[in-house]
């Protein structure tokens, strides 16, 4: 798999193995980082963004630039959980019963390397 050699503005590397790890080929945003992929500590939205549920099963992601659905109940329940406070345990411990811890750290991973 080909890898980025970077993957911030300034050029830093990234460790050699972060987006096999996480299983991301490329960086979608230009300007993330390392540490704003792959497992985030306490995750939060990026201030661009704002997270609007559509229905029951799909939420939109909006900035002034472009939305994004992302569909299924796991993310209209995590999303408002995804606020900077709770850790990424936490998270998973408040919808472990609905979704299961993996799905949950799962989807945490995905919107970290979206």
């Amino acid at each position: 798999m080909d890898r980025p050699k970077s993957c911030g503005p300034d050029g830093e590397a990234a460790p050699p193995d972060v987006f096999h790890r996480v299983g991301v080929a490329t960086p979608v945003l230009p300007h993330a980082t390392a540490a704003d992929r792959g497992i985030v500590e306490t995750p939060l939205l990026a201030p661009h963004l704002e997270a609007r549920p559509i229905d029951g099963e799909t939420v939109l992601l909006v900035s002034e630039s472009f939305s994004a659905a992302l569909y299924g109940q796991r993310y209209v329940d995590l999303l408002p959980l995804v606020d900077g406070v709770r850790s990424r345990h936490q998270i998973a411990d408040a919808l472990a019963d609905r979704h299961g811890r993996l799905e949950v750290q799962t989807a945490l991973v995905s919107l970290a390397a979206k």
